[in-house]
Formats: C-alpha cells, sequence, structure tokens
C-alpha cells in the first residue's frame, strides 16, 4: 500500500514519526491501550450482570 502511494516504508515512518513523536508501531500499541482501558471501564461501569451467572450456576 505505502508503495502504490510513492511511500518507501522508511520514508513513511520517519516522516511519521517526525510528525507525531511516536513511530506507528508505537502509535498502534497506544491506540490499542487506550481501546482496551476505555472497553475496562465502561464493562465495570455498565450494567450488573452477576444474575446471568447465578443463573448459569443453577442449570449446571
Amino acid at each position: 500500500m505505502l508503495g502504490a502511494g510513492g511511500w518507501y516504508r522508511f520514508h513513511f515512518c520517519t516522516a511519521f514519526k517526525k510528525a507525531t513523536g511516536r513511530n506507528p508501531r508505537e502509535t498502534l500499541t497506544m491506540m490499542r491501550i487506550a481501546r482496551a482501558k476505555e472497553l475496562l471501564v465502561r464493562d465495570v461501569a455498565g450494567p450488573d450482570h452477576r444474575h446471568m451467572h447465578a443463573e448459569r450456576r443453577e442449570f449446571s
């Protein structure tokens, strides 16, 4: 994909790091961690599902 746009990996990574302060892999990792944190917070703050676990125990 980079080659089709006239970019080589090294040039893209250098330009990306210059623009953002991080290389693409670090940026992707940080984005994934941020998303995981959002999902964890939403799950903790979300509805209480303990009743569903209790029902499963009754059937097993």
